[in-house]
């Protein structure tokens, strides 16, 4: 994550992991964000952060020397402050072979199928219903479906996603209150979803705009990119190019 004081948002970005001795590596990148078209700076490994939750193994932290910043590198298919991934993929980046399975989507799928998860569980078992409720929310706005998105923005998601906008709109009108209609609206979308490896960067994108987490972008083949076009960044936060974080500690 970072934040800048030119940047009405933050921005996260997404780098593979190497498996190396037993543990994921952090593809680490040559440059920071700060570094002009061709400059190459001194990046190196600041700290590992360990996380109980999301990925299931620990974060690299990287800092730039030249430009003392430093930024998290996060796995594809996860974003900041996730518990669960919103799409499985390998540490290098490839779907797994059930890229929904025990992702933040099994809260609306459990829904439609009139399946509510306990109010208590073990401490191993993620599934409560609490967390259920906050899962549906979340993806009803990833899915385009939440009535509070706009009309501009449920047409950017859907964009996005490859899905038609039309099935964003009638999907949002059959949302109900009841959580199975709100399961069977994001499943409806979800069933659409184009579950290539391209996935994990159009629902991050998608989520951008839903504005349920920063504008991503990604480390590869030696510069950054991200799936949000420039204009639309420009919207979101501001800012053309990635800004550098403030801290390596940050989020």
């Amino acid at each position: 994550m970072c934040q800048d004081s030119g940047c009405a948002a933050s921005i996260f970005f997404i780098a593979r992991y190497l498996p190396d001795k037993g543990r994921a590596k952090a593809v680490r990148p040559t440059r920071c964000p700060l570094a002009k078209q061709g400059e190459r700076c001194r990046v190196w490994l600041h700290h590992q952060r360990k996380r109980t939750t999301g990925p299931g193994h620990p974060l690299a932290v990287v800092r730039c020397v030249d430009h003392q910043r430093a930024f998290t590198l996060y796995p594809p298919g996860h974003v900041p402050y996730g518990r669960q991934a919103i799409i499985s993929a390998s540490v290098e980046g490839d779907l797994s072979s059930e890229p929904l399975r025990e992702t933040i989507f099994a809260a609306a799928k459990d829904a439609a199928a009139a399946e509510p998860w306990p109010s208590e569980s073990p401490a191993e078992d993620p599934r409560r219903r609490r967390t259920q409720g906050r899962h549906l929310q979340l993806t009803a706005q990833l899915m385009g479906v939440h009535p509070e998105l706009s009309d501009e923005q449920r047409a950017l998601i859907a964009k996005h996603l490859d899905v038609p906008t039309m099935l964003l709109r009638d999907s949002t009108t059959k949302l109900g209150s009841t959580w199975a209609k709100r399961g069977e609206a994001i499943t409806r979308v979800l069933a659409e979803l184009k579950l290539t490896n391209s996935a994990p960067e159009r629902l991050l994108a998608a989520g951008a705009e839903a504005k349920l987490w920063p504008v991503p972008w990604l480390w590869q083949h030696g510069g950054y990119r991200s799936p949000v076009p420039e204009h639309r960044r420009m919207r979101l936060c501001g800012c053309r190019a990635p800004p550098p974080t403030n801290s390596p500690g940050d989020r």
